[in-house]
């Protein structure tokens, strides 16, 4: 009875555990796609009147793009350097509390850490500017 609980060969509760963390994982990436379509989405309906009335002085819907994109980047790149410096300061802090965690953890040199976000951001903007019945 007392072997039961450990599974095969003891690694059930560490596969439950790895489980649990990547459909976590998964639910944090959901929710941060769905962040960055919402503030763009928001920040593009904040500027309707702005668009109409740059369309009708002669912008170009390369113009309205580029404005669009600029405010979703500059949000985007905020937020991303924001959390940078948070979790850099967090690994220094929890170097001292766990064993094996390093300050600066090694990156791969082909995914740097912003890339996402900046595609996630680049498709929601594009969206954004494609939806609007005018440029579509």
């Amino acid at each position: 009875m007392n072997q039961a609980p450990q599974g095969v060969n003891g690694f059930l509760f560490y596969r439950l555990g790895a489980q649990f963390t990547g459909a976590m994982g998964l639910l944090g990436l959901i929710l941060a796609v769905v962040g960055a379509y919402s503030v763009a989405s928001y920040a593009g309906m904040q500027r309707t009147h702005e668009i109409g009335i740059r369309m009708a002085i002669g912008a170009t819907p390369r113009d309205i793009l580029r404005m669009v994109l600029r405010q979703g980047f500059g949000v985007i790149g905020l937020g991303l350097l924001v959390g940078l410096c948070a979790a850099f300061g967090g690994t220094r802090l929890l170097s001292d509390l766990f064993y094996g965690v390093t300050p600066s953890p090694p990156r791969h040199p082909r995914q740097p850490v912003g890339r996402p976000a900046l595609r996630i951001t680049l498709s929601a903007c594009k969206y954004l500017f494609l939806r609007c019945p005018t440029f579509g």
